[in-house]
């Protein structure tokens, strides 16, 4: 999720570690260093650093959940006069604003990653440009245009993968993987995250996010090979230890929400076996009714998954 690194300036006045996206585990766990970095900020009188460093901390509460609150201080920080006289600054506001209003309001956040877009523009920054492109077309998913989404995060994706911005084609990535499973394109939204995982692991990246586990369980889970499910099956096991670990409500809740669509794949699976096989006379296992109605995931359902986390 942190994608910056601390200014030449911090990093002249202070000795802590630059904290980038390639540290997200220990981003993650010790959220300290943040901290550390926006006193040594202060202290050095540097304002432009110390509200990067304040930011690398909001974007850690974001991800264990604090929405209202973090929105609220949000919006004070984007009227201050340093946010309004650098755009960089501004653009990073408004990336983590649009992450928090898009799960209760998706206009909210058509209007931050508009002005996103277009503070980007003005700057021309191409990076930013497209990873505002990318998360309009996230907007448009949510909306119910599956299309548009389609072709913007593929286009995003394929920008920052040419940019070499890792963190820009890991979110659009697994947002299109997303969608990809949702829609009867689970195979394909397995080729794309290995893919995706691929150019990761060359850029130096060590870990992912736990947001690309689940989207990889999703698509896994989701494909009708029974050794697909398997893998999807061993790989939550793991992920839903790490979410618990990392204290990341959303993500156990999303992930034990897999599990239980595993389970009840196999359940279908049988009783569509014996109904197709010689012994088709036998009567049909009666299904758990509240199993027997099926959560189908849509574009909307994969938002908590990256949303909270955003990169």
């Amino acid at each position: 999720m942190p994608h910056f690194a601390f200014g030449r300036r911090h990093q002249a006045n202070c000795s802590t570690k630059r904290i980038t996206w390639r540290n997200l585990s220990i981003w993650q766990k010790h959220n300290r260093f943040y901290r550390q970095a926006e006193t040594a900020s202060r202290i050095a009188g540097d304002a432009h650093d110390e509200l990067r460093a304040k930011l690398g901390q909001i974007r850690y509460r974001v991800q264990q959940g604090s929405y209202t609150a973090t929105r609220e201080e949000l919006r004070q920080i984007l009227v201050t006069p340093l946010v309004l006289n650098d755009s960089h600054l501004k653009i990073r506001v408004l990336e983590i604003l649009g992450n928090i209003d898009l799960n209760p309001n998706s206009s909210a956040a058509l209007n931050d990653w508009t002005e996103m877009l277009a503070t980007a523009k003005n700057i021309g920054d191409a990076k930013w440009i497209n990873r505002a492109n990318g998360y309009l077309g996230i907007v448009a998913g949510i909306n119910g245009d599956i299309g548009s989404a389609g072709k913007a995060l593929f286009q995003a994706m394929g920008a920052a993968d040419k940019s070499g911005d890792i963190p820009g084609e890991l979110t659009f990535g697994i947002w299109l993987a997303n969608g990809m499973s949702t829609n009867g394109m689970a195979d394909g939204a397995v080729h794309l995250l290995d893919r995706v995982e691929a150019s990761a692991k060359r850029g130096g990246y060590t870990e992912l996010p736990i947001q690309f586990s689940i989207a990889k369980i999703r698509a896994l889970s989701a494909s009708r090979s029974d050794q697909a499910r398997d893998q999807a099956k061993a790989l939550l096991q793991v992920t839903l230890a790490d979410a618990q670990r990392q204290e990341i409500p959303g993500a156990r809740t999303d992930l034990l929400s897999q599990a239980g669509q595993i389970e009840e794949s196999k359940l279908f699976g049988a009783s569509r076996n014996l109904i197709t096989s010689p012994a088709s006379s036998l009567k049909r296992p009666k299904l758990n009714s509240r199993l027997a109605v099926r959560r189908t995931p849509t574009f909307s359902t994969t938002k908590q998954a990256v949303s909270s986390k955003a990169f």
